[in-house]
């Protein structure tokens, strides 16, 4: 990531990113949702969409990147279910607003 940073806002100079969101989806209802689109067909999946440990262990990627780098982490399921496109809205508006 340092590499992509210093490409994009030194030698490119692209504006850095004010706000950065994390939308934090639970591996398993992301399992559950490819699932859902494929109409249960396995196949379909990719070969990281297939490996759930590879999913899981994205998350202490992710955690180290929303650390370093102050990003804001959206919870998008609750309780084991996707939230709503509107209330994940709501947030991300709300997280901008403060």
């Amino acid at each position: 990531m340092e590499w992509l940073f210093d490409y994009e806002y030194v030698l490119l100079r692209i504006p850095k990113p004010m706000l950065t969101f994390y939308l934090y989806v639970d591996p398993e209802v992301s399992q559950w949702l490819m699932s859902k689109r494929y109409k249960g067909d396995e196949q379909k999946k990719d070969i990281h969409e297939k490996d759930f440990n590879y999913l899981e262990g994205l998350q202490d990627a992710a955690d180290y990147y929303v650390n370093k780098f102050g990003w804001k982490v959206i919870e998008c399921c609750r309780d084991g279910i996707i939230r709503s496109v509107d209330e994940i809205h709501a947030e991300l508006v709300e997280t901008i607003m403060s």
